[in-house]
Parts: C-alpha cells; sequence; structure tokens
C-alpha cells in the first residue's frame, strides 16, 4: 500500500470530521445555555404592575409554545385573544380599580367618552416598557448563566447573543 505524504498542516482524514462535530456540539451547548439563561430571566422580570385608565393591571410575559393574549377582570372573567404567534404569551390581569380614577369619571361623565384612547395609550406604554424590561433582563440572564457555564468570553458573549 502506497501512503501519500500529507500536506503541510493538513489534518488526519478523520480529524475534520471529528472538529466539524465538535463546532456543532458546543454550538447547541451555547445555544442552550442562552436560552435556559434567557428562559429565567423572562420568568423572574417578566411582569409589570401598571395603572391602565381607572384600573391598576399587571401585564405579565410568559413562556409558550401557541403565544396569543389573555384579559383578566375578575369577577367577569377571562378573555382569551388570538394576537400573536411567538414563545412568548402576554398576560394582562386587571388587579383593582383606582378608586380616584372612578371617582373623577363619575364627577365628570365626558371622561367616559375618552376613556378608550386613555386605556390604549397606558396599555402601549406599559407593554413598550415591559418588552424593554423584559428583553434587557432576558440577555443579562442569558449572558450571566454563559459566564457561569463556559468562564470564556467569546462562548459567553454567544450565549448572551
Amino acid at each position: 500500500m502506497i501512503t501519500l505524504p500529507r500536506r503541510r498542516g493538513s489534518s488526519p482524514p478523520g480529524e475534520a470530521a471529528h472538529a466539524w462535530r465538535r463546532r456543532v456540539l458546543v454550538s447547541l451547548e451555547v445555544a442552550a445555555v442562552g436560552l435556559l439563561g434567557a428562559l429565567l430571566g423572562l420568568l423572574v422580570a417578566g411582569s409589570l404592575d401598571r395603572g391602565v385608565g381607572p384600573f391598576e393591571a399587571r401585564l405579565s410575559l410568559r413562556p409558550s409554545l401557541s403565544g396569543g393574549s389573555a384579559v383578566s377582570i375578575p369577577p367577569l372573567g377571562e378573555l382569551q385573544l388570538d394576537t400573536h404567534r411567538s414563545p412568548v404569551h402576554l398576560q394582562v390581569d386587571v388587579v383593582r380599580l383606582r378608586e380616584a380614577a372612578a371617582r373623577d369619571i363619575v364627577a365628570d361623565p365626558d371622561r367616559l367618552a375618552g376613556l378608550g384612547q386613555e386605556v390604549q395609550g397606558d396599555l402601549r406604554e406599559g407593554l413598550q416598557r415591559l418588552l424593554l424590561q423584559t428583553g434587557l433582563v432576558t440577555v443579562v440572564g442569558a449572558t450571566g448563566r454563559g459566564f457561569l457555564v463556559f468562564r470564556r468570553a467569546r462562548r459567553t458573549a454567544f450565549a448572551g447573543a
């Protein structure tokens, strides 16, 4: 059997496949650690209490396979909405009626006409703040988890991305 001399800098035939397999496994590991860190961040800081019109509401994002939104108004019940498809579910819970805001509406019934616009604006601001807060915390959670697991700057940065 005749063997050809290897070129300088080339690796034996089986090493290329092994190196490729190792890169794939490390990439999957980094993705899994980042995803777990982001998930923990979402669970820790994925909610926000906010005034919405005359109500006090809790806005929260939770992991989900189907997405969507739900609005819960005790004792009336819960309304399920098919608003989006993503890995998070938006839950809006009306916690209580703010007495001062309700008295203002009763004292000036004309304010009732603009209540829908007020609620819409408050919800938009609350959702923007919730998304910013949750986004920052999930990136910090993914990066922190990556640092705890890998202790290398490059893999930690990829886990946070």
